[in-house]
């Protein structure tokens, strides 16, 4: 992971701190940054290289299984709980419609679910916890009753992909019901396809995480490049 340089933060908080309000002589090491930038625009071509050749990856898939989501699993709504009994300190995280919202003493649901935003501006959202959790009545959860077909890490991918809040309606408060979400149809490969094609796609998402945080981090960096720059020659000498 691509990190801010010590020294480019430093001479930003030199600026601010001594040069911002006061015109005086204001120096920096130039040709270091320049190395610095140098590099990291080596890791970052390395990285979208690499996920370039990952998602240019060939791969066979031929579709053996027509199902719906409401033939392979069980969803259920969450329960009502209070803002106020949610805790920082609390042992379980809490799924509401839009991801976790914080954490609470105890779940009501055990580990290895995927959770459905079933209310709310973003509902349709889909995440997966391994671990128990909380679920409100904001969101559903969809309990795998057919694992000999279905791999459900890659269910999580595939229904990511469908973009479920499409099916939302709502003039106020957008919903999609648990009818909705029975009737999606899918297409799946056989199981051993599917496991292949679930690392495959954690692959992808990792790098895109990896190449998504070096930008941040380099655009920060030019930032302050930019900053020590114009201060270098603006001020005075």
């Amino acid at each position: 992971m691509l990190l801010p340089k010590k020294s480019f933060l430093e001479n930003e908080s030199y600026i601010l701190s001594r040069s911002f309000y006061k015109e005086e002589k204001f120096h920096f090491d130039k040709v270091k940054m320049i190395e610095e930038l140098h590099s990291d625009e080596s890791i970052m071509t390395q990285s979208i290289k690499g996920y370039i050749e990952t998602v240019s990856k060939e791969t066979d898939v031929t579709f053996s299984i027509f199902r719906t989501v409401g033939s392979i699993g069980k969803l259920r709504s969450g329960d009502n709980l209070n803002k106020s009994e949610l805790s920082e300190n609390g042992e379980y995280a809490v799924y509401g419609g839009n991801g976790t919202i914080g954490r609470y003493d105890k779940p009501n649901r055990s580990g290895n679910t995927i959770i459905i935003g079933k209310v709310g501006l973003y509902c349709g959202n889909v995440h997966f916890s391994k671990e128990p959790f909380w679920l409100t009545s904001n969101a559903v959860s969809l309990e795998i009753t057919d694992e000999s077909n279905v791999f459900v890490p890659y269910l999580v991918h595939l229904l990511k992909s469908l973009d479920l809040n499409k099916l939302a309606t709502g003039a106020v408060q957008k919903f999609i019901s648990i009818k909705q979400m029975n009737n999606i149809k899918l297409s799946l490969p056989t199981y051993e396809k599917q496991v292949e094609l679930s690392k495959w796609f954690d692959d992808l998402e990792k790098s895109k995480t990896s190449i998504q945080k070096l930008l941040s981090s380099f655009s920060e960096e030019l930032g302050v490049m930019t900053k020590n720059s114009i201060a270098e020659k603006a001020l005075k000498h």
